[in-house]
């Protein structure tokens, strides 16, 4: 943000054309931690008098709550699996690559609620049966250890 301006320089958020592009890769929780920067763009949404996002169109002081509030209904369908009714990945999408960017990012998220929701196997070998840890797997094979209490 550049305060003595009012502008706030947004990148790929807020914008009027693109939907929340969510890292799906390094982070937990991708869908809260975009909601929590849009909490501290709607703290600071009354010292801006311009809103330039990286792509689309330049918005006034009027745009900046429409925008918070499509950013934030995209992100709250995404996360209740729930259709999604946004004209960003609609038919007159101004990207025809953006709708199937959404469709990666329903499909990864699913990936994410499915894996969360499996339950841990654990495997353990004659050799370890007893000592403090013990090798585990996930259902989908991933190690990870678990303590083993001692009998």
């Amino acid at each position: 943000m550049i305060e003595e301006r009012g502008a706030l320089i947004a990148g790929d958020t807020l914008s009027d054309v693109l939907i929340p592009l969510l890292d799906l890769n390094e982070t937990a929780d991708p869908i809260g931690d975009y909601l929590a920067a849009l909490r501290l763009v709607e703290d600071a949404a009354d010292d801006i008098d311009v809103l330039i996002p990286g792509h689309g169109s330049i918005g006034g002081p009027d745009q900046i709550h429409a925008r918070l509030e499509q950013d934030r209904a995209y992100l709250h369908a995404l996360r209740d699996a729930q259709v999604v009714s946004d004209q960003r990945v609609g038919p007159s999408a101004t990207y025809d690559w953006l709708p199937g960017v959404h469709e990666r990012q329903l499909q990864n998220l699913a990936r994410r609620r499915e894996r969360d929701r499996t339950p841990r196997i654990e495997i353990v070998s004659r050799d370890t049966c007893f000592g403090s840890n013990t090798r585990s797997l996930s259902a989908d094979g991933r190690p990870y250890l678990a303590r083993k209490a001692r009998p």
